[in-house]
């Protein structure tokens, strides 16, 4: 018997969240890299408090790692559907 089937991911759309919302966006794609990009977020921005303002320029970087990885996770998410070659 067959269970219900898993819709694939369109990775464009995945890109299109995470860099409108962040981490939030990641979470179309992958549900663990939006948390653990959550929570780097929100340690920068305790950094850039303590560095009066200095370590929001890492910010930048998670953000654009975050757009990658979202990607990455739609692309792989979807390889993982198709059954392999014979």
């Amino acid at each position: 018997m067959y269970g219900p089937a898993i819709p694939p991911k369109n990775p464009g759309i995945a890109i299109l969240l995470s860099f409108l919302f962040g981490p939030l966006g990641m979470l179309y794609s992958t549900v663990s890299g939006g948390l653990i990009m959550l929570g780097a977020n929100f340690l920068i921005l305790i950094l850039g408090f303590l560095t009066l303002g200095l370590g929001y320029l890492l910010w930048f970087f998670t953000w654009f790692g975050g757009i990658v990885w979202a990607y990455m996770a739609a692309e792989e998410h979807n390889r993982r559907l198709t059954p392999p070659y014979r």
